[in-house]
């Protein structure tokens, strides 16, 4: 938490590098109760064609999802 509050300037929305589609804002403002020392991995998870996700079982929570054009 707190590398991305370095990163986003102070303030827990900022702008990050996606890897389709550009630049994309996101908030952990949602986490802000959580201690500085928190962990949080950021990651793009994309299914393999007409199939759905792999399931997830970890303690991982979507913050953003949109649709990536062929």
């Amino acid at each position: 938490m707190a590398g991305y509050r370095r990163r986003f300037g102070g303030s827990l929305t900022g702008i990050i590098d996606a890897p389709f589609g550009g630049p994309q804002e996101i908030s952990l403002d949602a986490f802000s109760e959580l201690p500085p020392e928190t962990f949080i991995d950021i990651r793009f998870v994309v299914p393999w064609a007409e199939m759905d996700f792999p399931p997830d079982y970890s303690d991982a929570v979507v913050l953003k999802e949109y649709e990536v054009d062929d």
